[in-house]
């Protein structure tokens, strides 16, 4: 898989921890990397998502969307996300919701 910025001159693969819970999806590594530490972010976007807001759930599938936003921007994409919610009274954030931008 190549990046789609266009002047990223290296080429993105699965991790190793794919291999032991290929269910879980994981951001890709850096082939050409000399060293690579993986990380559980999964884990990490479902406490940042489940402490924004207490009345809003975001589901499985909605966090899976999130994963590609950078983890600088995820406070003020989960408190749009979190007033979008509100605005249309959505107690559940899935996929499907999740699509509205």
């Amino acid at each position: 898989m190549r990046c789609c910025l266009k002047d990223f001159g290296f080429t993105l693969e699965d991790g190793l921890c794919i291999q032991a819970d290929p269910s879980t999806p994981r951001p890709k590594v850096v082939r050409e990397a000399y060293q690579v530490m993986e990380c559980t972010w999964m884990s990490d976007l479902e406490n940042a998502a489940d402490r924004t807001d207490l009345t809003v759930h975001f589901t499985d599938d909605a966090l899976d969307i999130l994963l590609n936003v950078p983890r600088a921007f995820l406070p003020t994409v989960l408190k749009n996300c979190i007033v979008w919610a509100k605005e249309h009274n959505v107690t559940e954030v899935t996929a499907k919701e999740k699509r509205f931008a």
